[in-house]
């Protein structure tokens, strides 16, 4: 992974350099290794801006998903100012397509970042819909005062690196290329066939036996190649699995489709119109997911869709469901009153003993005895009894109410007490239809 940080600070007595990164050595190997590759097929990237230009952090990567890119050089970085998406390149122009709305100055910005590892393009920078949102070319100086001058060694380290900089160049490559490979081979381990992991070690140890014999572009070859059948192999794989999962999904799909066909032609006699006009609705609605492919979607619906045809015409026992919702609300309320409870303040120890009967009180009892009638099969009167029980606990759900006032408490007590109210009732309404 490249991460391409610039420093805030420079130490005492080192000479001017304007507003520059200073790259470690790892820094400027691993970018000369990632956008090269961005020549042949798109490099993942994730930027973070920071306050100052002396505080940008670019991080790239070949595998890793430009989001967690971003939340890497969000980390190392000094604002929550990010961005993310993949770097194409294309002789001397580098492209970054984001999938973000591009921050302004972003191409000038990389361009000095990339400067510094001695790599000059001219910056492009895409927008989420694939216009053109800003450029910025090469120039010779970037800002007055600051020139490659500054950039230019000693005589004596020039003719050195004339010697060996061609061999580091290329041992970087190596050594990223091998390490890149190593790890895509332990993260997908599991998904990669016996085949391709045997030919995947003996690619390395001959590509090894190649380098320690000097013949590193022979080495850097054999990886790339190997480099490209992962992410052939690996692409492979996952369409199989998508294929397994679709296939997996339709027969899902079709199984609960005829358990609910017969289930209906067998209930069809106890089940009330406005319930019948609901069952149809919502397996046309079933039928026309998997219709567009959707088969969890469709899923979703065949199967409740199974239960409530299964106990149609009996009665139903919403009791159990009610108790776990109210266990959910008792266990909340109870870390919210321990909270309160350790300020030791007499006033809202009183507030911690008394405060909750809105869920505590009549609301709960009348809730308990609905239920219990619409168990015993009461039809009409003990439905509509149950349904005014919900609607006594659904006034605790709108804005202002003190459910609110207990969510957005003031005493570090983490809880969702609207939340979990609202999916409680919401279930008990579901099943009475």
């Amino acid at each position: 992974m490249a991460n391409i940080s610039n420093l805030p600070h420079l130490p005492a007595g080192r000479p001017h350099w304007g507003r520059r990164a200073i790259l470690t050595e790892d820094d400027i190997k691993s970018c000369r290794l990632l956008i090269p590759i961005s020549r042949r097929q798109p490099v993942n990237f994730g930027f973070c801006l920071g306050k100052k230009v002396p505080e940008d952090v670019l991080v790239l990567h070949k595998i890793k998903s430009p989001k967690s890119l971003a939340r890497v050089a969000k980390e190392r970085g000094t604002s929550p100012k990010i961005l993310f998406g993949t770097l194409t390149t294309e002789g001397k122009i580098l492209t970054l397509h984001c999938e973000l709305t591009p921050l302004a100055g972003l191409a000038r910005r990389v361009r000095l970042l990339l400067k510094q590892a001695k790599l000059r393009f001219a910056i492009r920078v895409i927008d989420p819909d694939g216009q053109l949102a800003e450029e910025d070319l090469p120039e010779e100086e970037d800002e007055a005062g600051e020139d490659d001058s500054d950039d230019t060694p000693p005589p004596e380290e020039a003719e050195e690196d004339k010697d060996t900089g061609e061999d580091r160049r290329l041992e970087g490559l190596f050594a990223g290329l091998r390490a890149e490979i190593v790890a895509f081979g332990k993260e997908n381990r599991a998904r990669l066939s016996k085949s391709t992991a045997s030919e995947l070690s003996a690619v390395l140890k001959t590509a090894d036996t190649a380098r320690d014999q000097g013949r590193l572009a022979e080495a850097i070859s054999l990886l790339q190649t190997l480099q490209q059948h992962l992410d052939d192999a690996l692409q492979e794989t996952e369409e199989s699995e998508d294929e397994e999962v679709e296939t997996a999904a339709k027969e899902d799909v079709s199984t609960a489709r005829a358990a609910v066909t017969a289930l209906g032609r067998e209930k069809l006699a106890v089940i009330a119109a406005p319930e019948r006009k609901r069952l149809s609705a919502a397996l046309q609605r079933a039928d026309l997911l998997a219709k567009e492919g959707r088969h969890e979607d469709a899923a979703d619906i065949l199967i409740p869709l199974q239960d409530d045809l299964q106990y149609a015409g009996q009665p139903t026992d919403l009791l159990p469901l009610w108790r776990e919702t109210r266990a959910a609300l008792d266990d909340q309320i109870a870390i919210l009153r321990h909270a309160m409870r350790s300020f030791d303040d007499p006033e809202l120890d009183e507030v911690a003993e008394v405060g909750f009967v809105d869920l505590t009180g009549r609301r709960s009892i009348a809730m308990v005895a609905a239920l219990l009638d619409y168990r015993a099969g009461g039809g009409a009167p003990a439905r509509a009894a149950l349904l005014k029980a919900i609607a006594a606990y659904e006034e605790l759900l709108q804005s202002g109410s003190i459910l609110e006032d207990y969510d957005n408490n003031p005493y570090g007590a983490s809880v969702k007490l609207r939340d979990t109210l609202s999916k409680g009732l919401r279930a008990l309404r579901d099943r009475i239809g």
